[in-house]
């Protein structure tokens, strides 16, 4: 679909999943928009952005399944430092950036609302990553995140690092590192550097990885997602013991460590985001995560960047009693993440919501109005579905792909 800038009143802005982590924000009108789709079942939605100069298309694509259960919250997908010292001073942004950070509801009446908003930076090494994080602080947004696929475009870390030197306030966080390409020694070592030098700002988002050609390239093996999935859980309490500032020493199935040990973490306890899908690895990130990733994904296709959804409030219910199950008596200390997958900021909700079930392979007309994953409507009725969300599975963090676009949104929510 070739956008024409002077055809585009009254459209609304859709952000479409490109591999779970990499989007592309794409314009699209209500009625009549082009949209190219293949033949033949379509098991879930699975939108692919094609770009060529300014050409761009929307495309449904086969669902046949290479990864079940595979996809990452990355959603893989799509854009002066403190000091660490505790002795400097903090301001109040900082202050409610520190608890927000750490999983955990600011009391009612406090300063901030108990919604983050996070925005994912797309990592094409053509965007700016130091004047997208000056611009998501200036807006209001509670966190900016980095994607990670071996290739092409901005490696995490280090865009981390050039991000928390240019900002005060705004929390950082990966969202998600593919686990099966880091040493959870190295990678907790790495985290408490960034953790440090942001004066206490960072969030370390990690999943199973999914991508074949990751793996192809670094000559990684990759394993069956059971495996993937069970290296994933055993790297999480390995880290979070060396962020806790412990020496770590272990034998597991797919780890040995010997008297490891790193500086700690600025934060008291810096939060791990694990993102994913399967009971097993929600119920272990309930016990073991501080936040966790919801995204909607389902099967990961051949090309190993496009997957089904499976967007259903039903299957939204079921996973977060995964992960309540698996967090026990500390439940509520776990924060549930959403990344979004759509935006439509329009007029017309209704019609809005018709336009999505038409594009997304059987979604009714009332799990499109409820699911966390698609944000439709007037900027009220925005703000009032995160607050549905928030209310019925406790979600209080959502990530979407809108910069400027979204601040509409945020200026509301803020003035809650």
């Amino acid at each position: 679909m070739r956008i024409d800038p002077t055809s585009t009143a009254g459209a609304v802005v859709v952000v479409v999943v490109v591999d779970v982590v990499v989007v592309e924000a794409v314009v699209v009108g209500l009625v009549g928009a082009s949209v190219a789709a293949t033949s033949g079942a379509v098991d879930g939605v699975v939108v692919a952005v094609a770009s060529d100069g300014e050409a761009m298309s929307l495309v449904a694509g086969p669902t046949t399944p290479t990864d079940s259960e595979g996809a990452s919250a990355s959603g893989s997908s799509p854009p002066s430092a403190a000091s660490a010292s505790s002795a400097a001073p903090m301001t109040v942004a900082a202050i409610t950036a520190r608890a927000r950070g750490a999983g955990r509801r600011l009391p009612s009446g406090s300063m901030s609302p108990s919604i983050r908003i996070g925005y994912q930076l797309s990592g094409n090494a053509g965007e700016n990553p130091t004047a997208a994080a000056q611009r998501a602080e200036q807006l209001g947004f509670d966190v900016i995140t980095v994607s990670d696929h071996v290739g092409p475009g901005l490696s995490p870390m280090p865009t981390l690092a050039a991000m928390a030197a240019v900002t005060e306030a705004i929390r950082l966080g990966t969202m998600v590192l593919n686990n099966d390409m880091r040493n959870p020694v190295q990678l907790a070592w790495e985290s408490a550097t960034i953790d440090r030098l942001s004066g206490g700002r960072f969030e370390l988002g990690l999943g199973a990885g999914h991508t074949p050609q990751e793996y192809d390239q670094t000559g990684i093996e990759r394993s069956d997602p059971a495996v993937r999935k069970a290296r994933l859980a055993e790297s999480v309490e390995i880290i979070r013991r060396l962020l806790d500032g412990e020496t770590v020493d272990v034998d597991g199935e797919h780890y040995r460590v010997e008297g490891a040990s790193i500086d700690a973490a600025v934060q008291d306890r810096l939060p791990i985001l694990v993102g994913g899908n399967g009971e097993r690895l929600l119920a272990h990130a309930g016990a073991h995560a501080d936040i966790v990733g919801l995204q909607g994904l389902h099967r990961t296709l051949a090309d190993g960047h496009r997957h089904t959804v499976k967007w259903s409030a039903d299957r939204v219910t079921e996973q977060v009693e995964q992960v309540r199950a698996g967090a026990g008596e500390r439940a509520d200390a776990v924060e549930f993440s959403a990344l979004v997958q759509v935006v439509a900021i329009t007029d017309d909700r209704q019609l809005a919501l018709e336009d999505l079930c038409d594009r997304v392979d059987g979604l009714s007309p009332e799990d499109a109005a409820a699911i966390p994953y698609a944000l439709v409507g007037s900027v009220e009725e925005i703000v009032e579905h995160l607050y549905a969300c928030q209310d019925r599975w406790g979600i209080d963090y959502f990530v979407v792909r809108e910069l400027d676009a979204f601040a509409p949104v945020l200026e509301v929510l803020r003035s809650r």
